[in-house]
């Protein structure tokens, strides 16, 4: 938090987090979400590219999009990884909501402490 005020962040506080998310513990988890997914229909024919948080690549026609939604319940967001591959792509302005009070956004231009 400090290297992001000393790079120009306005405010940065750590967010208090109620389980462990986007851990192993979740293992069990993930695989229940698996179930359901696969009792569902999933269009595969992207017309924009989705980078995924899990290891900052884009979905591609043939991945496995159940698979890879159940493991993100457990696998650790690569955020910084993903602006910078979203940057390589031509990403300029970004926008991230949360609940509550969380709320990020900036351009690449001002990219500092990202």
């Amino acid at each position: 938090m400090e290297i992001a005020k000393q790079k120009g962040a306005k405010r940065a506080i750590e967010l208090q987090t109620s389980g462990p998310f986007h851990t192993e513990k979740l293992i069990k988890a993930s695989e229940k979400l698996k179930v359901e997914l696969d009792k569902i229909e999933i269009n595969n024919n992207f017309e924009k590219i989705i980078v995924k948080n899990i290891d900052a690549k884009s979905y591609k026609k043939d991945d496995d999009i159940r698979e890879i939604l159940a493991k993100h319940v457990m696998s650790p967001v690569k955020f910084k990884l993903c602006i910078e591959e979203m940057i390589k792509l031509g990403v300029d302005n970004f926008v991230e909501i949360g609940p509550r009070k969380s709320f990020i956004r900036f351009r690449k231009e001002n990219k500092q402490g990202c």
